[in-house]
C-alpha cells in the first residue's frame, strides 16, 4: 500500500469544496484539518461525508495545524474580491 498523504485544506467556498471533492477520492489521503471561517459549516461538512479523522479548526486558530508532522500537503484557497482571483496554492512537504 502506497504512504498515505496527510492533508490540511484552508477554506471550503465554492472552489475548496471542488479540492475537497477530488481529494476525497484519493484513496491514500487523510484529511486531517479543515481549516474555515464558518466553523459551523465546516462541522457540518466533515459529518456529511464521515470524515472521521478530520479536525475542524477556525481560521484564527490555523497555526496549530502547521505544527502537525502528519501533515504532507497543505492546501490553501485564497479568494480576493471583488476581482474574485482565485489562487490556489499547494505546499508540498517531502518526508
Amino acid at each position: 500500500m502506497s504512504k498515505q498523504l496527510g492533508l490540511a485544506l484552508f477554506g471550503i467556498g465554492k472552489a475548496g469544496m471542488i479540492h475537497l471533492m477530488n481529494l476525497l477520492r484519493i484513496e491514500r489521503a487523510v484529511i486531517y484539518y479543515i481549516v474555515e471561517r464558518d466553523v459551523d459549516k465546516a462541522k457540518d461538512i466533515v459529518q456529511k461525508y464521515h470524515m472521521r479523522d478530520s479536525t475542524v479548526v477556525s481560521i484564527d486558530d490555523a497555526s496549530q495545524v502547521y505544527q502537525d508532522d502528519r501533515l504532507s500537503v497543505m492546501n490553501y484557497d485564497v479568494y480576493r474580491t471583488p476581482r474574485r482571483a482565485v489562487a490556489v496554492l499547494l505546499i508540498l512537504h517531502c518526508h
